[in-house]
C-alpha cells in the first residue's frame, strides 16, 4: 500500500497502481508466434533466438511477466 510522508495509506493510489495485466490465451499465442513473425519481417536470427530464450526463461521463472 502506498503511504504519504506521514505514513498514512493513500487509498486512491492503491487502485491506480494495481497490476491489472494477466496472461490469457491470446497473449500466449502472441508469445508463441512472435519468433516466426520476427523472421518473416527480416529480423536477424540472433534476435529471434534471444527472444525465444528470454520468453522460455520468463515462463519458468517469472511467468506473470509474460503478460507484458
Amino acid at each position: 500500500m502506498y503511504r504519504t510522508l506521514t505514513g498514512k495509506p493513500v487509498p486512491e493510489q492503491v487502485e491506480a497502481f494495481c497490476d491489472t495485466w494477466e496472461m490469457d490465451a491470446q497473449k500466449e499465442e502472441v508469445v508463441r508466434q512472435l519468433p516466426e513473425l520476427m523472421r518473416g519481417h527480416g529480423i536477424n536470427d540472433y534476435y529471434t533466438q534471444f527472444w525465444a530464450l528470454w520468453m522460455k526463461a520468463l515462463r519458468y521463472t517469472q511467468p506473470h511477466f509474460l503478460a507484458y
